[in-house]
């Protein structure tokens, strides 16, 4: 249990690569809970699913940390990328029960990546610009219609 250590995505990627290291060991996690770390991000998320997917960890819990979309995408790959693993498996041989909690995260929306690079392109600007606008035309409209009814 690592909940509540003020553990930074830097000390979730250390904890990774380490868990990754010793996953041919026979040096296998049954619960890692690192909840209630806020300065893990997408970045720490991203590794942790690496080595989630290397089997290092059975059940992973990382509650109400700062983790966003493109963290929680990393985790989708890596269980879809389990589950291809296990459909090869022989008929004998049950899979491992896995899970990941996630709860309480500020999952949001999947950010697109810029061709840029940079979030204030001309592209993302005047993106988020037609949003608001299309926005403040359908409030306003609302408006005058009820005003004319």
């Amino acid at each position: 249990d690592l909940s509540n250590n003020h553990i930074s995505d830097e000390g979730a990627i250390a904890l990774a690569r380490a868990l990754m290291e010793r996953s041919g060991q026979d040096c296998q996690i049954q619960t890692l809970d690192l909840s209630h770390n806020k300065e893990i991000g997408d970045r720490g998320a991203k590794e942790l699913s690496e080595a989630f997917q290397e089997g290092c960890v059975q059940n992973l819990v990382i509650r109400s940390c700062h983790i966003h979309a493109d963290g929680a995408a990393s985790f989708g790959l890596a269980l879809k990328k389990l589950a291809a693993k296990n459909s090869e498996c022989p008929a004998g041989d049950a899979p491992k029960r896995l899970s990941v909690d996630l709860s309480g995260n500020p999952l949001g929306i999947l950010r697109k990546k810029s061709k840029s690079g940079n979030k204030y392109s001309a592209t993302a600007l005047k993106s988020k610009a037609t949003a608001t606008t299309a926005a403040y035309m359908s409030f306003i409209g609302k408006t005058v219609q009820k005003g004319l009814k």
